[in-house]
């Protein structure tokens, strides 16, 4: 079985579209019934943001050890 690893701005790219994908075709705030793909979509955004964080945190700790800061 082969193994694919995709970088972490891939990884984002893809949960990116997929938020866009579940609200352009299945967000319906005013629907009754559309609360798994509205939790969805906040789950996708929190780990997004998440990370994001994280290459943040190692693109700063990469300066500081650099002296780059």
């Amino acid at each position: 079985m082969r193994q694919f690893f995709t970088s972490r701005e891939e990884y984002i790219a893809v949960l990116q579209t997929e938020v866009e994908t579940l609200r352009r075709f299945y967000y319906k705030p005013e629907t009754e019934g559309t609360g798994h793909f509205n939790t969805t979509i906040g789950v996708l955004e929190d780990r997004i943001k998440q990370l994001k964080l994280i290459e943040d945190a190692k693109r700063h700790y990469v300066e500081v050890e650099l002296g780059q800061t």
